[in-house]
């Protein structure tokens, strides 16, 4: 069986913690299929961990980007839909 995901180990990725833009190198992968909403389609969730300094951390997929330009992206996009309403 072959699970794809989004990012793999070793891959660096970027977030916004406190309006600054942070990055790591992904340490683990876990994955878990929910099909709360849809019995016939399950979801397939990645949860992607850090290893710095000692402490883990976690995050979802949705909130990691392969570049700084990437993550730039998205908020550019998300306050136009904001600004639009």
């Amino acid at each position: 069986m072959e699970i794809k995901t989004k990012y793999s180990i070793k891959d660096t990725v970027y977030y916004l913690d406190n309006n600054e833009i942070k990055s790591f190198k992904i340490y683990s992968i876990a994955i878990r299929h929910n099909s709360y909403y849809d019995q016939n389609v399950p979801q397939q969730i990645e949860t992607y961990s850090s290893d710095q300094y000692g402490q883990k951390d976690f995050f979802n997929s949705d909130n990691l980007y392969p570049s700084v330009e990437e993550l730039l992206k998205s908020l550019q996009f998300n306050f136009k839909n904001v600004t639009k309403q």
